[in-house]
């Protein structure tokens, strides 16, 4: 899990040339912003930035996160179960989620994190259940 963030009073222009590096070695469509108590206030993402524009025109340039994030943030919890996440995703339509406890944020998940952490599960599993059957000396 990694982390993109911005605050409420950051400049639209800056956080949107912020999207074109790299957060600990990943490229983000989406940053959490935090307030200045270090909680979860809302998400930026490259597709708010482009609605904004859309509405907004150059007005954007003068704006601040808080004015065109989105505020009604789905996040997970640490112990939550991916099988739980992926469907939740898959319902929303979203590709990113806070992972936030008690308002605070921990991380950032990804629809690739969640869909290789159930590969890796399952690859466990099938491993369990083969070396069972060989071990147990069953035929069929």
């Amino acid at each position: 899990m990694s982390s993109f963030i911005l605050h409420p009073q950051d400049n639209v222009v800056d956080a949107a040339t912020s999207f074109t590096g790299t957060a600990n070695g990943r490229k983000h469509s989406l940053a959490v912003v935090v307030n200045e108590d270090g909680q979860v206030a809302g998400v930026l993402s490259l597709g708010d930035i482009a609605l904004a524009l859309s509405r907004h025109k150059a007005a954007v340039v003068t704006m601040t996160v808080d004015q065109i994030m989105t505020r009604d943030v789905c996040a997970a919890k640490a112990d939550d179960e991916l099988s739980a996440l992926m469907e939740l995703m898959a319902e929303k339509k979203i590709r990113h989620m806070p992972v936030v406890e008690n308002g605070v944020l921990l991380g950032v998940i990804t629809r690739k994190d969640v869909l290789e952490g159930l590969y890796e599960n399952a690859s466990l599993e099938l491993k369990s259940v083969t070396e069972f059957v060989f071990r147990s000396g069953a035929r069929y």
